[in-house]
């Protein structure tokens, strides 16, 4: 007896048939994960300004970390943003919605 049995795929793979699809599925969580980040970073830079007690050094470094966090979260939806303008422009679909 010849029995073939069908192994289901996971529901991940059978989303992703292009690389339109991969970046779509980045992207989809990239700017929420981009977000929590940023507040982490904004958290910890407060905090490092908090214990530098008046330190320059450490009032430096606690106001680079806020930036970074917040650069950080700009270039990720910067890169968001011209993907939208670019599939308003051509009429294509990149985030798959």
């Amino acid at each position: 007896m010849n029995s073939v049995f069908k192994i289901p795929s996971s529901p991940v793979e059978s989303k992703i048939h292009t690389v339109g699809d991969l970046v779509s599925i980045v992207f989809q969580y990239a700017i929420p994960l981009a977000g929590l980040l940023m507040l982490a970073m904004i958290i910890y830079g407060g905090y490092h300004l908090m214990i530098s007690a008046g330190n320059p050094e450490g009032i430096r470094e606690g106001k680079s970390k806020i930036l970074m966090g917040i650069v950080g979260f700009l270039l990720v939806f910067l890169s968001w943003f011209v993907i939208r303008v670019i599939e308003t422009i051509f009429g294509i679909n990149i985030l798959g919605r």
